[in-house]
Formats: C-alpha cells, structure tokens, sequence
C-alpha cells in the first residue's frame, strides 16, 4: 500500500529534473538544463541537470540567445574567450542584467569542458576582427557590434550570492539507455503542481531517496556494463636453497601462494545531487548500484617451510567504467578493479587447492544507506578442496588469503570542493588453520581446518562534507562457511580460526620474511591426501 502511494510523486521527480536540453531556446527564465545523452559530451551514462535562480543569475553564451563564440578551446576549463551578439539585442542584453560578472552561464558544446561557468571578467576585447562569414552577415547593420572578452571559469566560490541571489541545482544520471520524460519545473509550475520554480528545485532537493530509488527501479537492463577477469596471479613466493647437512639432502624450501582471480559481473549504476553552485553547496547525494556476479576464482598453497609472511593487498586488475561527467559541477569517475592478500605463518610441507565461489544475483546497493535498503540473493557456489600433508612433518600455522573484486566511484563535486572514493567490495577469501604433529609414521595426529567466506560491503574512503564520512558502511553479505573439519588420533579441536588480516598470531613460529632452513625438512616422504572433494553448495553452511 506505501507503493501506491508514495509511486505518482516518485515517478514525477525524474520527470521535475530531467528538463530537455533545447538548444534553440535561451536559458532567460532562471532556469537552465543539460543532458549529457543530447550533447556531444554523451557517453554511456545517460545524466542531466537542471539549475534554477533569478533570472538575473543565469544567462545564455549561445547562439539561441543571440551569442557566437568565435575563439574558445572547446576541451579547456577556465579560459579567455571572444563573443559577438549576432542576435537582437534583446537577447543579448540578458547577459548584462544586474552586470555579467558572476552571471552563471550556458556554454555551447564546443566551447569548454563544462556545460556551466561563471562570468569572472568581462570588457571589450583589444581583437575586434570577425570570422568573414559572421562579417558578411553583420554588414548591413548601422552598427557594428563590439567583440566582448570574457573570462570563464569554474570556481564557485569566488560568486557573492548576495549579488544575482542563490543559484540551485539537481543532477541525475544513470547507465543505460532509458529515456526519462522531458518535463521542465517551470512546466509542473504551469500544471499547478508545484507553488514557484525555486519550490520545484527545493522540494526535489528534499527527495533524493525517492529520486534515485524511481532510478534504480527503471534499470535499463539491455545495456548493462559486462564485466569479466580471469587472470592467474602469484600473491607469495618465497624460495630458499638449503645445502646439505649431515644426513639431510640438499632441498629448495618456500611458500607459493596462487590465485585465479576469475569474475562475471554485470552493473548498472546510477547518482543524485542536490544543493547549489552558488554558493556552492551539496544538500545531499546518494549513488545505486545494481548488480549480478560469480565469482569462481581458486587459490593454491604450495608450502615446504618455516615462513611467517604478508603479501600486502596486492592490484590484479583494473579497467575504467563508463562515467558521469559535469565538470565542475559533479564527476563520478567508476573503476572496476581486483585486488588480492595473503597472510601466512606456517610451518609445514603441505599442498592445498581450494575454489573460491560464489554467487550474487539480484544485488541492489544504496549508498549512503539513508537512500535505501540494500539487498541481494548471495550464496556459495559448488566448492572444490584439496588437501594433502607430509604426514612425517609438523604442520602448524595459519594461512588467510583474500580475493577481492571492487567497484570503485571516484566523486568529485563542485570543482574539488568534496572529493572521496566509495568503493563496493565482492572479498571472497579461505582460511587454513593446522596442528598437524610429526606422529613418527603411524598417520596425521592434530587438526585442521578449512573455511571460506564471502563479504559484500560498500564504505566510502573519507568524509563527504557532512553527508557520511569513513565510517559509513553498508553491509550486505557476510558469512564464513566451514568446507572441512577434521581432528586425527586422540586430538580435539580447539575452536575457530583466527582471521590473520589486521591481527597478530600466537603462534610459536618465529616472524619471518624468508623460509628457514632448519626443521625436519629433509624428509622427502611422499605427500598423503588430507581430503579432495566437491562440496555442492547445498552442503555448505
């Protein structure tokens, strides 16, 4: 029933925001949008934004208000530029209500980087010479215009907005190739909708959650960002050549960690701002990310030594995302990247194969979670384990490796006012936990154990202005699963592993970069199968 509801006022908000970019009609009426999907900034995010102020504090540079640009780098930001009023002079007097200077101006797409600048200087132009066709069209007025120079730029907070008033703005955007209505504030103004175009941009400002939830539930599905690695990738590899002594043979000694890092993914995602460029100003924000996955990597522990070791969060891969981009106004700049650890104190003459799988299907993320309830289906895949020991070597110690896909969104709003990186996290992960003793050839005395695990979060790198900050985290998967568990002989089982991320053991074993070469490594008895199974994904728990 709260669907019903709350559905027509959501289904509206797109529709208050994503005011068509009409080329052919001068942003006069204090209000101005851009649509980066009708522009030839379009990439494949679809986006738009809508500011509105007084009429005095936005204005037009293009040829709908009667302005020709004639010297202006077109993928520059702040620069110095030369205008001609080629139109009436009605319209081009619009720039000049209330003076041009800290006038918020409509740029054309190929003049600067940006769809918006500020107006920070304005005089007549020492280089009065026109192209020869602007020449030939002006020739028959009695007066010829003058050439203005104009300095423009991005830098907001140099406006006084005591001088043309506040200037608000919305941005909306999203992969995908929906089309959402083209309806202006000023035409739900018309329909009695709303009480003034300062109340359309107010009342939206309040609504980001619904905005971005009418977002999210919209997912043009035929256009989805695909995703995929496989990419084998060593994290340790610690070797050591042991000369002889006395009856033990000369030896190579080490840790070889393995990974495949194997992931399909597909995403859309999508953002909304709310707040002001003048002054400037983030009232709120909020970001989705709709997503499936598998993840089917493996890890391989390849150990004969005494070697305490972390490899450090280590980058497998990484590949830039579709963007959104207003520059100066709001920049999300998406990666996807995969990043991998491992953390082992052992000693032991073991081998070890184990799948790191699983399944995401359905996941909806919202960020920060006052916009949204974040869900998803997640669950482990069939898992592969094998395990096999020197039954004539101590085997104790532990081994955590993680495996960890990651969507990354770079922001950056309002000219670098607020920056910072949120980051959705896939960290799929096993640990090894033994006390396997030397039981002088009558078989494995001890324990081991095996679990994986699957950790779906997303948390942001710093503080947002006071929308969210560090600390904020969204969790939406997060448990560990137990693949084998076995104690031999009389031994019992002394609990859980202990998570060696961010933690110290203790352990006997002597921290170590370098494998020793002391200990019974010289037995070259053959290695003997612990366990090698299929764990079908029902019997994982």
């Amino acid at each position: 029933m709260v669907v019903l509801l709350t559905l027509p006022f959501v289904l509206l908000l797109p529709a208050v925001v994503n005011a068509a970019n009409d080329w052919n009609t001068p942003c006069h009426t204090g209000e101005c949008s851009y649509d980066l999907h009708n522009s030839t900034r379009s990439g494949s995010v679809r986006a738009s934004m809508t500011i509105s102020g007084s009429t005095s504090a936005i204005a037009d540079l293009t040829p709908a208000a009667g302005w020709q640009i004639l010297d202006c780098n077109a993928t520059g930001g702040a620069q110095d530029i030369r205008a001609v009023c080629t139109g009436s002079d009605n319209d081009c007097s619009h720039l000049y209500q209330n003076g041009a200077i800290g006038t918020v101006v409509r740029l054309p797409d190929d003049c600067g980087n940006m769809p918006f600048a500020r107006i920070a200087a304005e005089w007549t132009h020492d280089n009065q010479t026109l192209p020869a066709d602007i020449a030939s069209n002006l020739s028959r007025r009695a007066d010829p215009p003058t050439v203005r120079g104009i300095t423009i730029d991005t830098q907001w907070h140099k406006v006084d907005p005591n001088h043309h008033g506040q200037v608000n703005m919305f941005v909306q955007g999203a992969t995908g190739n929906q089309t959402l209505p083209a309806v202006t504030t000023r035409e739900l103004h018309e329909r009695g909708l709303l009480s003034s175009i300062g109340h359309a941009i107010s009342t939206v400002a309040s609504s980001v959650s619904q905005a971005l939830q009418a977002l999210s539930f919209n997912v043009d599905k035929s256009s989805t960002t695909s995703l995929s690695v496989n990419k084998p990738f060593t994290l340790l590899e610690k070797t050591k050549s042991c000369p002889a002594s006395g009856n033990t043979p000369a030896r190579q000694v080490g840790l070889t960690v393995d990974v495949n890092a194997k992931a399909q993914a597909e995403i859309n995602y999508g953002v909304v701002a709310s707040g002001s460029i003048v002054p400037p100003k983030v009232n709120d924000f909020g970001i989705f990310a709709d997503f499936d996955a598998q993840i089917d990597g493996t890890l391989d522990l390849d150990a004969f030594a005494i070697v305490s070791i972390d490899s450090g969060k280590l980058m497998i891969f990484q590949v830039g995302l579709p963007g959104l981009d207003f520059p100066g106004i709001l920049t999300i700049g998406p990666s996807f990247q995969v990043t991998a650890q491992a953390v082992a104190k052992v000693q032991a003459d073991l081998k070890m194969t184990v799948d790191l799988a699983y399944n995401i299907n359905g996941a909806k993320l919202y960020f920060p979670p006052s916009h949204g309830s974040s869900t998803g289906t997640f669950s482990p895949a069939d898992t592969h384990l094998a395990l096999s020991a020197n039954p004539s070597v101590s085997a104790t110690g532990t081994l955590q490796a993680n495996v960890i896909p990651a969507v990354l969104f770079g922001i950056n709003a309002l000219d670098g006012l607020a920056e910072v990186d949120v980051e959705l996290d896939l960290d799929a992960y096993a640990e090894l936990d033994l006390t396997l003793v030397d039981s002088h050839g009558s078989g494995f005395t001890g324990c081991a154990d095996v679990k994986t695990g699957f950790t779906v979060s997303a948390a942001a790198n710093g503080s947002f202005l006071n929308l969210f900050s560090k600390s904020t985290v969204v969790s939406l998967y997060n448990k560990s699963f137990t693949l084998f568990q076995k104690c031999f002989g009389n031994s019992r089982r002394r609990g859980h592993p202990r998570s060696l991320l961010g933690s110290s053991l203790t352990r006997t074993i002597e921290a170590r970069d370098d494998p020793t070469c002391g200990g019974s490594f010289g037995n070259t008895t053959a290695m003997t199968a612990i366990t090698s199974e299929t764990v079908p994904a029902s019997s994982i728990h």
